[in-house]
């Protein structure tokens, strides 16, 4: 496949729908350590009962859906439903879900956008949206989402956000679309590991199906004070928030320098 550069994120995770690892689609290349890291650390923060309707906008490759049924949420009692925005990452998650025993008949994979999921109103115990609103771009999208977000949850419901940058991301980022200067600054800020996995996923894009993606530039990003104002305007209350933890290739947990996760509570329609 040659490399793709991408007008949208959409377009993006299009793209990453056709990689011979599941793992591309939640956007950590290379490193599905960390995506079940990340899902298990916002499963332990929500209030799960064997009766909860769970929502995971963009669900990735379906890894905290998978984490819920397994920390109590029964199929039959309550609903695990993940929505993704294109029909191509519907379809290689339900076909990687029907591969593992047992979860395709638990979980249920739709397409749907964080604006406009086609969902019923009042109806999720709980909402989870993580590392998606930055990649929304900018306010006016992720105001549409917030208000569908209230939409759709249920009075009193959970709704958690992660993965919300308090400043921009890009702004040191000087290689723009160059790969070449992607690289050296991989090399100069992520160290050798993340130099060779870079190029090793670089090269593979020349002799299989896995996409090379040269993704869109702008992320939003909003300091705390004024996200939590503006989840207050679509009648969402923040309950806790902190600073975003990952852990590196050796399992050493780290807090994020610019990401914020914003557990919440449904407060009003």
């Amino acid at each position: 496949m040659p490399i793709l550069k991408t007008t949208s994120f959409i377009d993006s995770y299009r793209a990453r729908a056709s990689a011979k690892e599941i793992n591309e689609l939640s956007g950590r290349t290379g490193r599905p350590d960390l995506t079940k890291f990340v899902s298990n650390e916002i499963i332990h923060k929500l209030p799960i009962v064997e009766n909860t309707q769970l929502l995971d906008v963009g669900c990735g490759e379906a890894s905290l859906l998978i984490g819920a049924s397994l920390a109590g949420i029964n199929g039959y009692l309550g609903r695990l439903i993940g929505i993704l925005p294109s029909a191509e990452e519907v379809t290689r998650v339900r076909e990687y879900l029907d591969d593992e025993q047992d979860l395709n008949t638990l979980i249920s994979i739709r397409h749907g956008l964080a604006h406009d999921t086609k969902l019923p109103g009042n109806y999720f115990d709980i909402l989870v949206c993580n590392g998606v609103l930055l990649v929304l771009q900018n306010l006016t999208n992720v105001s549409e989402s917030l208000k569908e977000f209230s939409r759709i949850t249920k009075i009193d419901g959970t709704i958690f956000l992660g993965e919300v940058p308090d400043k921009d991301e890009m702004i040191d980022r000087n290689y723009g679309d160059s790969i070449i200067l992607w690289l050296f600054w991989m090399l100069k800020n992520r160290g050798f590991k993340s130099f060779y996995r870079s190029i090793k996923h670089m090269f593979m894009a020349f002799f299989t199906n896995d996409p090379f993606i040269i993704s869109p530039k702008n992320l939003f990003f909003m300091a705390p004070i004024n996200f939590i104002d503006l989840l207050n305007k679509h009648g969402i209350e923040v309950i806790e928030y902190y600073k975003h933890k990952e852990i590196d290739e050796f399992g050493n947990e780290y807090e994020s320098s610019t990401r914020w996760n914003y557990l919440c509570k449904k407060i009003y329609k």
